[in-house]
């Protein structure tokens, strides 16, 4: 996905993801509600372990990313083995 391009589709979250995180093929669920999140709604998540929050999460924060925005994501995680899981490899 080109610099400062603004995620204004799914299918442009797709590709941010897949590229961004070097995932090929992604849950349908971490592509919708991600654009959710993109576009300001609140999602409740309920997935199983392992399934692929964190990306959903992390979502927003590439689609700002890309579109050229500066500024600062808070995650607020409640262990430290969560923080090296999850958060550490969002660091980009």
């Amino acid at each position: 996905m080109p610099a400062n391009h603004a995620v204004t589709s799914v299918a442009d979250l797709e590709v941010l993801l897949s590229e961004k995180c070097a995932i090929t093929t992604l849950h349908d669920f971490q592509v919708k509600h991600g654009f959710d999140l993109v576009c300001g709604k609140d999602v409740f998540l309920v997935v199983a372990p392992g399934m692929g929050k964190t990306l959903v999460m992390a979502a927003p924060l590439l689609a700002a990313q890309a579109a050229g925005e500066q500024g600062i994501g808070v995650v607020v995680v409640p262990s430290k083995i969560l923080t090296e899981q999850q958060v550490l490899p969002l660091r980009i």
